[in-house]
């Protein structure tokens, strides 16, 4: 995002009319950790650069989760594909 006088946030467009996002110029953080309960381990991995999280729906019957809006959801993944998941 750049900045003008007053550091006023102001978005760069493209000429298609599409947000153009800035560098990440920090490392990338990945982490591994197990949470849940000894009786119900659960392994989640965080990635810094990721825009999305998703639960498999073994994570959402043993976390204390709410759903805050209805699916489908459409996930980016590596590669550049999409997946759709039914779920919000």
């Amino acid at each position: 995002m750049a900045l003008e006088d007053g550091d006023k946030p102001v978005l760069n467009i493209d000429s298609e009319g599409c947000i153009i996002l800035p560098d990440v110029n920090k490392p990338p953080i990945y982490m591994m950790q197990n949470i849940g309960s000894e009786s119900n381990p659960l392994l989640s991995f965080y990635d810094s650069g990721c825009m999305g999280a998703a639960l498999s729906n073994r994570a959402y019957s043993i976390l204390d989760t709410e759903n805050v809006r209805p699916g489908p959801t459409t996930l980016n993944v590596a590669g550049g594909e999409e997946i759709a998941i039914e779920y919000g």
